[in-house]
């Protein structure tokens, strides 16, 4: 090893058990320095800290370690060199070489007969790695960016940041339903909630292995739940949105995205008083498309434009608001995941204007993509082909303008038309069992049930028909609602709060100007939001309600729906 440029090696493993024994190997070789990490995050931060040049994966007795930290390591820092030395007592290398050399895993077996030493094998592996990428001589910093490793490391710490600054508030409720509520009563709530954090956790996964979907970005704005309270952004009070054809705003993105726009919208609330609305506005201009929300706000000093994208870092005119500083870093690490830019200026006449800039999802060939819609929904491919070529005519006489991106608009429109077909038959089996408890109990009690979402009204449904009541019909909307109202004159209406188009509370308002008797029980997300309460209290002073929160628990459902008919 005569003329060896110096190389930082790093060794890996789950437990320090051999460390001592490797670290022996190294002693006495001037040309190497040898940094130990037993966790992901320890490795990470030398990587970031350090040049490395090589590293080292083992493998413990009867366990494949080695193996799987190799394939943690390739996801993060591609260019690395890696070399798997596994215990010459593990049978694992010899039960999966032809694995490894199929993967391009580089190893070495200790023992007498080895070839190699240690130290030899990892110059040569750093080596040929050089060799490979076309490097000249042998230089650690070309086999190792360490401003890859730099930005590697964000994307983890803003995928880290995420679940920290999103499932604090699920844990905190989960705590306190487990010590509050008898263990056979709290199953079903602990099962949506962890269902949350496993939504929460699986979008921030997706984000670091670079899972992507075509989708419309009006779908995944209006996916967004606004605060602490979770409110469904099209039912928010304060907010605008306006947008151009649906057609031309397809995104090829991370379901993550939607925490880096639900970041800035809450900024913008935040950050403006509660009489102004903040306007969000979806355009299409070229290969773009554009995601702005304007506030009327304290605004963003110039000089801290750029600052306010720094992780920790918080405005000098912010002090008199909550917050960690945290948001926007986040926002600006998925943004640029995407390959998107992220910008703010002042608006005019007070406040700010943050703008997100996204590439519109493009395709490189179209033919490959049709088979791919063919065998995604199982349709026949001359079936896909006669849609493709009557949903790219109808583009090209909607949008002319557009002519060179039609194919791209073409199989982003028509993946969103399949789409929307399998929903709607998932949907249809839920309306034709909807329409069967609509036929129990036709001498019972009269209940109508008000809520946007069908899985609410499912869920619902064979709880009330136990009960014995007769469900008059279910409304998704609230002008539904008080339409079906006048038509059916329930005893009840269970109704939720947040509905788009028009909310329950304003839906309650026309009920009780039609009958001032009449029995409201409102089922909402937002029942332990205690300033909405105290305002349906003030609201609603004398009439005859009551507010259950979700998700839905049978007991406590038919409890409140008791206590109403019994009045």
């Amino acid at each position: 090893m005569q003329n060896t440029p110096h190389l930082d090696v790093l060794v890996v493993d789950d437990t320090p058990s051999r460390f001592p024994e490797v670290k022996e190997l190294f002693d006495g070789v001037p040309d190497i320095t040898v940094f130990f990490a037993t966790s992901l995050a320890e490795a990470i931060h030398i990587l970031v800290k350090n040049n490395i040049g090589c590293a080292v994966t083992l493998s413990a007795d009867g366990r494949a370690n080695g193996y799987m930290w190799h394939r943690v390591l390739k996801d993060i820092t591609p260019a690395l060199p890696i070399l798997l030395y596994p215990s010459s007592r593990n049978p694992f290398l010899g039960l999966r070489r032809r694995r490894l050399e199929r993967e391009g895993i580089r190893s070495l077996r200790p023992g007498r007969r080895a070839p190699q030493t240690l130290p030899e094998a990892v110059f040569e592996t750093a080596r040929s790695a050089a060799d490979t990428s076309a490097a000249e001589g042998f230089r650690g910093e070309i086999l190792f960016s360490p401003l890859h490793a730099e930005e590697k490391y964000a994307l983890l710490q803003t995928a880290l940041d995420i679940l920290s600054h999103d499932t604090k508030d699920i844990f905190i409720r989960i705590l306190s339903i487990l010590s509050d509520i008898p263990q056979n009563e709290y199953s079903g709530i602990l099962n949506d909630y962890v269902n949350e954090l496993f939504e929460y956790t699986s979008e921030a996964l997706g984000f670091i292995t670079a899972q992507k979907r075509v989708e419309s970005l009006i779908d995944l704005v209006n996916a967004v739940k606004i605060s602490s309270e979770k409110i469904p952004l099209p039912s928010h009070s304060r907010i605008e949105l306006a947008y151009d054809p649906r057609k031309l705003l397809f995104i090829e993105t991370s379901r993550l995205l939607k925490h880096a726009l639900g970041n800035l919208i809450d900024n913008a609330l935040k950050y403006s008083p509660v009489e102004e609305k903040v306007k969000i506005t979806l355009t299409r201009r070229g290969n773009d498309v554009l995601f702005t929300v304007a506030d009327r706000g304290i605004g963003i000093p110039p000089t801290e434009r750029e600052l306010v994208f720094g992780r920790d870092y918080r405005a000098a005119n912010t002090a008199a608001f909550a917050g960690t500083g945290k948001g926007l870093w986040i926002a600006a690490n998925i943004v640029r995941e995407e390959q998107g830019r992220i910008s703010v200026e002042e608006n005019q006449g007070g406040g700010s204007i943050v703008t997100v800039c996204l590439r519109a999802f493009s395709l490189r060939t179209s033919d490959r993509r049709l088979t791919d819609l063919s065998e995604w929904f199982k349709l026949p491919r001359e079936v896909v082909e006669k849609k493709a070529r009557i949903m790219k005519t109808i583009l090209l006489l909607e949008f002319p303008a557009y002519e060179r991106e039609a194919d791209s608009l073409t199989f982003a429109n028509l993946l969103d038309h399949f789409r929307d077909e399998r929903r709607k038959k998932e949907r249809q089996k839920y309306f034709y069992k909807l329409q069967e408890y609509m036929r129990y109990n036709p001498n019972g009690t009269p209940v109508l049930v008000v809520d946007d979402s069908l899985y609410v009204h499912y869920s619902i449904a064979p709880v009330l028909a136990d009960r014995g009541l007769k469900i008059v019909d279910f409304a998704f909307s609230g002008v539904e609602a008080f339409n079906l109202y006048q038509i059916f004159n329930p005893a009840l209406v269970i109704m939720d709060i947040s509905m788009p188009v028009k909310s329950g509370i304003e839906t309650a308002k026309d009920i009780y100007k039609e009958n001032p008797a009449a029995k409201i029980l409102f089922v909402t997300a937002l029942g332990e939001y205690k300033p909405l309460v105290e305002n349906i209290k003030q609201m609603f002073h004398g009439k005859r309600y009551l507010l259950i929160t979700k998700p839905i628990r049978p007991i406590k459902l038919l409890a409140a729906v008791n206590d109403l008919l019994a009045d």
